[in-house]
């Protein structure tokens, strides 16, 4: 069923491309093609960024915070991920989040842009 893989062409696209959409589109069932690079700086261990001192504070403070696992190469590779933005901009009003943590996240300006939430948050990546 070529018209299931838009992009690729059974007699010209080359092996590997067929691989990385096999993989991208079933991960992790698939095992990832020899071709793929695999970045590790992400587990690099950095020091913190610098942050702000905490005021404190003489009465209870509520925050709100957000942990969103977006299953990047499902939602992201195989759907076109513009739900996640939107999900968080809808669920952070009228109280947007103090923190979100997003998990496999490969590109934050992905998730925040498309829904204008780019000058909301900050990403530390």
């Amino acid at each position: 069923h070529p018209e299931s893989y838009p992009g690729l062409n059974p007699q010209t696209s080359p092996l590997h491309e067929w691989q990385m959409k096999a993989w991208n589109t079933s991960h992790p069932t698939c095992p990832r093609p020899c071709s793929v690079n695999i970045d590790v700086r992400w587990c690099v261990d950095e020091a913190a960024p610098k942050l702000w001192k905490p005021a404190l504070a003489n009465k209870q403070t509520e925050i709100k915070i957000l942990s969103y696992n977006l299953f990047w190469w499902n939602l992201f590779k195989i759907r076109g991920g513009q739900s996640a933005g939107q999900l968080i901009k809808q669920s952070g009003e009228p109280q947007a989040y103090d923190v979100i943590g997003l998990q496999e996240c490969e590109d934050p300006d992905r998730v925040f842009n498309p829904p204008g939430l780019q000058g909301t948050y900050t990403a530390f990546i």
